[in-house]
Formats: C-alpha cells, sequence, structure tokens
C-alpha cells in the first residue's frame, strides 16, 4: 500500500515550518513522528497534499519545568519521556501511561505531542492529558495560544488545531507529594490499541481522597472524565467500602455500549 504522491518539506526551524503550513492553506500537514499520520496516508484515509517535517528541530525537542508545568515539546519522542529523569519526578502519569503506548519501535519515533494532536479515542495520553488538566501551546503565524485538555478534543481524531497551527509543546501539571496515579487497560496483546482503559489521579490528605480525577478511554469519541464517579470517591477514606456506589456513579457517566461488530 503506497500513499497517494505529495512533496516534503524539511524546514530549519518552526517559524519558517509556520511559514509553510500558513501558504499551504489544507494541503499542508504536520510530521513529527509519523506513527499514526503514515499508516493512514498508506491506506488513503489521510490525502496531505505537502507533507512539513518538523521533526529534527531541536528548539521543539525540549523538557523543562516552568510555572510549577512540565513541559513537554512537540519533538520529543515518547520514549525519551518515558525515561527522562524530570518527568519520572514530577509526572508519575505520563510514563505509567507510555509503557501502555504501542511497541517499543513505535515510542522510539512517536512523540507526545503528535498522540494528543492525532486524539485517537483508545489512545492512552489524552486520556492522562484530561485526567492532569495539561495544557497545551497552539502556534501560527498569527500567534500563540493555551488550550485546555477539555477544549482541546472535540471527537475521534478531531482537535481545536486549526489548519494553520502547529502544537509546539504540552504542559502538564507537576505532581504533589501526596498524588497517587493508577493507569490500566484491557487490550487482547501487549502493544494492541486498548479496548478500554482508565486513568485513575487523586491526592491523599492521610488517608482521605482529595481531588479525583478519574478518566475512561477507549469507550466513546473522546477520552471521558467520570465526574460523578469523583464526587462519589472525594473525601472518601482509603479504607472505606465504597465499591458500590462508585460501580453505580460509573454506570451513570459512561456512554450507553454501541454494537461495533
Amino acid at each position: 500500500v503506497k500513499p497517494p504522491p505529495f512533496d516534503y518539506v524539511r524546514p530549519g526551524s518552526l517559524s519558517e515550518a509556520l511559514e509553510i503550513l500558513s501558504s499551504t492553506g489544507e494541503e499542508g500537514t504536520v510530521l513529527a513522528g509519523g506513527q499514526s499520520l503514515i499508516p493512514a496516508m498508506n491506506f488513503r484515509l489521510a490525502r496531505p497534499g505537502v507533507l512539513i517535517d518538523i521533526g529534527g528541530m531541536s528548539e521543539l525537542n525540549t523538557v523543562f519545568e516552568e510555572e510549577k508545568q512540565l513541559v513537554i515539546g512537540a519533538g520529543v519522542r515518547q520514549r525519551e519521556a518515558e525515561l527522562h529523569d524530570l518527568v519520572l519526578r514530577t509526572c508519575r502519569a505520563l510514563p505509567l501511561a507510555l509503557r501502555h503506548v504501542g511497541h517499543l519501535q513505535n515510542r522510539n519515533r512517536g512523540t507526545v505531542c503528535g498522540s494528543l494532536a492525532h486524539a485517537d479515542p483508545a489512545a492512552e495520553l489524552p486520556a492522562v492529558a484530561l485526567a492532569l488538566e495539561a495544557k497545551v501551546t497552539l502556534e501560527s503565524v498569527r500567534g500563540r495560544r493555551l488550550v485546555s485538555s477539555e477544549d482541546l478534543f472535540l471527537g475521534a481524531f478531531s482537535t481545536e488545531i486549526e489548519d494553520d497551527e502547529i502544537m509546539v509543546d504540552a504542559r502538564f501539571p507537576i505532581d504533589t507529594d501526596p498524588t497517587r496515579v493508577i493507569v490500566d487497560e484491557v487490550a487482547q496483546r501487549s502493544g494492541d490499541f486498548a479496548i478500554a482503559g482508565l486513568i485513575l489521579r487523586v491526592d491523599l490528605q492521610g488517608e482521605t481522597v482529595v481531588d479525583p480525577r478519574v478518566v475512561a478511554f477507549g469507550v466513546a469519541p473522546t477520552a471521558v472524565r467520570l465526574r460523578t464517579v469523583e464526587a462519589a470517591m472525594s473525601g472518601q477514606r482509603l479504607g472505606d467500602r465504597m465499591g458500590d456506589e462508585v460501580e453505580e456513579a460509573a454506570r451513570s457517566d459512561l456512554p450507553e455500549p454501541t454494537d461495533d461488530a
């Protein structure tokens, strides 16, 4: 299977990439890791006229802390983030989720921001972004804007990103000492797309659950924040029997199952 014809450009800077993207309009598509885009092109589900490769830009290959946020640039590979000391120390959910993303070979090429921009409803990273209330920076020749993860994901493979914008970084709040995280999913085999998954992030005050965030993925066109479950968990003690209450809350939060056979 081969993609339809396209032009390929490899700009030397972000400003040059933005100029090219602005001039190509709907024909231009940004390439970072290509782990989703290239297969889609091969199956002719995506037909960009111009492929703009930002994968080699050092200015986008950055991981740093700023204003109590972990900032991950658009060029950072998933494997880099998974093993990065700053990520491991400040954002537990990311390396836990990244272990579930595809196979090692995919993570060696795929990028954190690329997964967010792709917005696959079965993907782990959009769910993590929603659970952590992360934000992304979108840039075009018109300027920069900060978009919350709640506003970013519009539907399956659909985001708030405009045709002339590039996601230049993702910003995850730094964990506090009481932060605890669980990432789990069901898949047929290791490395397969998740059938369904869950992100749980809480703060603990002693043994009391505070500020719980619960996100399910693979169950709807976008990851779903289970706010009724969060309300049921908030203020509960770890040893309390809250299973029935949480299960009932989950039923009210989750969409009705559909038959995709």
